[in-house]
């Protein structure tokens, strides 16, 4: 009886060993199970991401070539003008309104970039330009100033002793002047045309039926001489400028022997054509410097063609 006894109750501690066991077998196969799920959840989310993210990616790229395509298109007559100013080396103002505007349009995050430093780098060079233009424009204003007291100090002495030995000195300092003032004034204008958007001005001519050809002269003069055209107009050459091919005029409205100098300082290019009116509106010249011959010892020589116009 004992002995069945101790089989049994050996049995009996072996039953629960055995099933404590089979648990443990079952608890190692969950863990792994889940560890599996979770490995290939972990793979699947991040194959998911990732593709998502690179179809983002080429779908952006794809828009954005998309993009700058259709606004190659409709650019391109913009591109073809601004080449056109470019190639011309004028008109900066032009340019950065352009580039400012191209700028504002596109929707390329690179070519708004690269408009956006155009137009900043045409700003930058208009303010250079309009610099160098204000201190010509002062200068000229200087030397506008010096002239007025010269040709006032020229015309006093001239009237009281024409023969004065100070009278040609006066005015070769009057030439002088005028030549600095005249290229001063020339520069500006040329940076004018760069920075400044030319306005269109409409001319207005006088009828042709409110006016006839009465006169068409040429003649020639030399310095301190005047030439008279017509019986109503004279023109005095006050002096020559070899440097700038020009001449230094007076022009003068000749009336019953009077002679009213309308014009006392004009300079006047070689094949410049300028028109000018009677002070009393009943003629108009149209006057050209025909040639320029310059000779020893100041013989100089200007051909004037003046066609006169009776309203």
């Amino acid at each position: 009886m004992e002995i069945n006894n101790k089989i049994e109750s050996g049995l009996s501690h072996q039953v629960p060993g055995a099933k404590e066991g089979g648990g443990g077998d079952s608890g190692d196969k969950n863990s792994k199970s889940w560890h599996d799920f979770l490995k290939w959840f972990l793979g699947t989310f991040c194959i998911g991401v990732a593709t998502i993210i690179s179809t983002y990616i080429v779908k952006r790229y794809e828009l954005r070539e998309q993009t700058r395509a259709h606004e190659s298109s409709y650019l391109k007559a913009y591109l073809d003008d601004y080449m056109t100013l470019v190639k011309q080396d004028t008109a900066y103002r032009q340019q950065y309104e352009m580039a400012k505007f191209l700028s504002f349009v596109v929707t390329d995050d690179d070519l708004k970039k690269g408009w956006t430093d155009l137009s900043l780098y045409c700003e930058s060079k208009m303010l250079r330009l309009q610099h160098t233009k204000d201190s010509l424009q002062m200068l000229r204003d200087s030397l506008l100033g010096i002239k007025e007291e010269k040709v006032k100090e020229y015309y006093g002495l001239r009237n009281k002793q024409a023969d004065s030995k100070e009278v040609p000195k006066l005015r070769e300092k009057i030439d002088a002047l005028t030549y600095q003032i005249d290229k001063n004034s020339k520069k500006a204008e040329l940076i004018s045309a760069k920075i400044d958007v030319p306005v269109a001005v409409t001319e207005v001519k006088p009828a042709a039926q409110a006016e006839i050809l009465v006169n068409e002269e040429t003649h020639y003069c030399t310095r301190n001489r005047y030439v008279e055209f017509n019986g109503s107009l004279r023109i005095f050459v006050n002096g020559f400028n070899k440097d700038s091919q020009s001449v230094n005029v007076s022009l003068l409205d000749v009336e019953n022997e009077k002679f009213d100098e309308f014009e006392p300082e004009r300079v006047l290019h070689l094949k410049e054509q300028i028109t000018v009116s009677s002070p009393d509106g009943k003629y108009r010249y149209i006057i050209t410097v025909q040639s320029l011959e310059f000779k020893n010892l100041g013989r100089d020589n200007v051909y004037f063609r003046v066609k006169t116009f009776k309203k």
